[in-house]
């Protein structure tokens, strides 16, 4: 009869590499489920803001004695979750907006042009820029100085990224909740 050799360091060798590999998987299973739907979107470097902002507003915009302050909402760390964002409009308030255009009570300092609207977009992207103290139109009148190109299906939920050009382009959407937040290029 053929005697079976058992080869003692193999078999240690594959309980190691199972081992291993089982740790690796519930790693992943752990990031996985600690990160899911949260993300870390790169706001522009705080000693950046002076300089990279692009600061004006229409020439029609009646001037304010105050100005509006930008520290706290840069200092932001709020972010709204995907699964807050109204399906309908209900709870829209249309308290603040003339002939289309939302300024707050004090006189801010960037202006931004909305092209496009529909029914859960423009009611959020109202209350989102009225947090920011930005004043906004929904049209390109009055000479803006601010252009967004906007994808209606992508609404931004950090509030401490403030919704304004800087002197570059940029590209503000860069990771979405469809992706899980990971850039899929």
């Amino acid at each position: 009869m053929p005697k079976f050799s058992i080869d003692k360091h193999r078999i240690l060798q594959q309980r190691v590499t199972i081992c291993m590999f089982a740790a690796l998987g519930l790693i992943a299973i752990i990031k996985f489920i600690v990160l899911f739907g949260k993300y870390s979107y790169t706001h522009i470097p705080e000693e950046a803001i002076p300089t990279e902002l692009y600061r004006e507003t229409t020439p029609y915009l009646i001037k304010k004695t105050t100005r509006c302050q930008y520290d706290e909402i840069l200092k932001s760390t709020k972010s709204i979750e995907s699964w807050d964002i109204p399906m309908n409009n209900n709870d829209f308030s249309p308290t603040g907006i003339t002939n289309g255009s939302y300024v707050p009570g004090c006189h801010p300092a960037f202006s931004v042009a909305i092209l496009k609207q529909l029914d859960i977009f423009l009611p959020y992207m109202h209350n989102f820029l009225r947090k920011q103290n930005i004043h906004y139109k929904h049209a390109i009148v009055d000479k803006f100085p601010c252009l967004i190109l906007h994808d209606v299906d992508i609404l931004p939920l950090d509030l401490g990224n403030l919704y304004v050009c800087t002197k570059q382009p940029r590209h503000m959407s860069a990771s979405i909740d469809k992706f899980r937040y990971v850039l899929p290029y």
